[in-house]
């Protein structure tokens, strides 16, 4: 299968049933909030480090959690019963950002995940009311946090943070939240450790593009 050449000039991509064994979809494009926003339609993502030009991939498969299928580990219910922090709900998304960056740009090979051009994006996403983030503190200190983006009834997750079930549990509360919002699927691209025994299950690219069609007006 051909890997796709893309314009910077417009967000345009080709059928995501066209990536190849891999996922690899298509490079080039631009690292924008209407090209971020263009591919979640559409169950393309943006990954890999800095490179020129971006890869653009729709992997075979995707990890998600559907409405009211979520479970509580108990590393993260321990902490949600005990409750020693304050939750924010779309607020400190610059601190969660930063915090992520901090923890997963550590290695040569994901140096360039969280860069200048995605923050500058998921900050225009932010102001178009797209974004849906949690952070946790306790006292001044954040604890843990999650963020993405809300598409339709389709929440799109980037990032999860924390130590001790913090991740676990801001992830959980965010999502609360979106159940609370209408939100029927969230998507987290592929599992993490934070995603572990919390319900989410791996699907086949074929039915996460149909809940896409339904989900996401």
């Amino acid at each position: 299968m051909p890997v796709f050449e893309l314009s910077s000039e417009r967000p345009s991509f080709p059928p995501p049933e066209f990536a190849d064994a891999n996922g690899l979809l298509a490079v080039g494009g631009a690292l924008t909030a209407d090209w971020l926003e263009a591919a979640y339609r559409k169950g393309i993502l943006v990954w890999g480090p800095p490179l020129k030009p971006l890869y653009w991939w729709a992997p075979p498969t995707r990890v998600v959690l559907m409405r009211g299928k979520e479970q509580v580990p108990p590393i993260a219910e321990a902490l949600m019963k005990k409750r020693p922090y304050r939750v924010y709900e779309n607020a400190h998304l610059k601190e969660v950002i930063a915090a992520c960056r901090q923890r997963w740009n550590r290695t040569h090979q994901s140096a360039g995940w969280i860069r200048a051009p995605f923050v500058e994006a998921y900050e225009a996403l932010e102001a178009r009311g797209r974004v849906r983030s949690t952070a946790l503190y306790e006292a001044d200190v954040l604890k843990g946090g999650a963020f993405g983006a809300r598409i339709g009834d389709v929440f799109f997750g980037e990032y999860v943070v924390g130590d001790n079930g913090y991740a676990e549990a801001a992830l959980l509360e965010l999502v609360k939240r979106l159940w609370r919002e209408g939100v029927q699927i969230v998507d987290l691209h592929k599992g993490s450790a934070a995603t572990e025994n919390i319900g989410f299950q791996e699907i086949p690219r074929a039915d996460f593009l149909a809940l896409l069609e339904k989900h996401i007006t």
